[in-house]
């Protein structure tokens, strides 16, 4: 699928890649019919829990039932807060183990032998970055499924009353768009909210190669991981507050303030998830102004996140090139 969005793969990506291939063998599951058994079945439990979770979430979060609720309401509110839990667990998880992979190679004694050879350190830590990915896939694909699952439910409210639901919705915001404008606004929106769990995933691996590199000694690294997983769950329960200030009502804040907390919010703590209900990204249309532009925005910072992705593990790669 890369090979058909992009053209070809760089070779650190592709799977002829002898570093790639041992590090995808290493977190290869067992594939044994009792292996895989175990996993469908954990699996199916696992998520029979975090739906159950998320349903007296939503049944007892909220003064409305769900059975008033739209079916597609009804489903963002008990998808909502497991997919959020799932996604700072996946953060830690990722962060935790790009810290922790150039610990493994040196335990293995093999990577003083990889620096050795021609682009050795670059080669290794990107494929480490790619292999990270690889597992964790199961999370991802959580999160990708509830994505588009909610998307598909923004998609049945946009179609509604004849496909002027949207029209009605952008009614009175600020400022005023059309029809096509409000579809093209919504479609980026959605795009930006789909990538941002891998941009931000990409930047947990990346930052835990950094701390890596730069730090070799293991209770230094350790102490600094703590650190900034402290500090990644202290800002979203702090983005979090300030979210749900805004949203009852109790909170005094300026427009300005208003948008730039929810862009805060959908950025960095739920990752653009409450974006894709329609009734709440129209109430705050509504009332915060220009709001109907934060798929822009958000868009915007997908590619920059981007960036900073690619110039902090360059950083690293000539770090481990000069310093190791």
């Amino acid at each position: 699928m890369l090979r058909w969005l992009v053209g070809p793969l760089p070779i650190w990506m592709q799977r002829t890649n002898p570093l790639l291939r041992v590090a995808y063998q290493r977190y290869r599951p067992n594939a044994t019919l009792r292996g895989r058994l175990v996993r469908i079945i954990f699996s199916v439990v696992c998520l029979s829990m975090l739906v159950l979770v998320g349903y007296f979430f939503a049944a007892l979060g909220s003064p409305r039932p769900l059975s008033t609720e739209h079916f597609v309401d009804a489903l963002f509110r008990i998808l909502y807060y497991p997919a959020c839990g799932v996604q700072v667990v996946l953060w830690g998880i990722a962060f935790s183990l790009g810290v922790g992979t150039l610990n493994a190679e040196r335990r293995h004694q093999t990577w003083d032998a990889l620096r050795a050879t021609e682009y050795g350190a670059e080669m290794t830590l990107r494929t480490r970055w790619v292999a990270i990915f690889y597992r964790v896939r199961h999370l991802i694909y959580i999160l990708l499924v509830v994505r588009l699952l909610l998307i598909a439910g923004v998609l049945y409210q946009v179609m509604a009353f004849r496909g002027i639901y949207l029209d009605l919705l952008t009614a009175n915001i600020t400022p005023e768009v059309s029809l096509v404008w409000g579809v093209i606004l919504l479609a980026i929106l959605l795009t930006a909210a789909l990538l941002l769990p891998l941009v931000m995933l990409g930047l947990a691996i990346t930052l835990g190669l950094w701390v890596a590199v730069m730090l070799r000694q293991r209770a230094y690294a350790s102490i600094v991981q703590i650190i900034m997983l402290g500090g990644y769950i202290g800002l979203n329960g702090a983005l979090f507050y300030a979210f749900m200030q805004l949203n009852t009502g109790s909170s005094q804040m300026t427009q300005g303030a208003a948008f730039m907390v929810s862009l805060a919010y959908a950025t960095f703590s739920d990752w653009g998830l409450s974006l894709m209900n329609l009734n709440h990204a129209a109430q705050m249309w509504l009332t915060i102004p220009y709001s109907v532009l934060m798929g822009i925005v958000l868009l915007g910072i997908v590619l920059l996140l981007a960036g900073l992705i690619d110039g902090v593990l360059r950083i690293a790669i000539h770090r481990a090139q000069i310093t190791e």
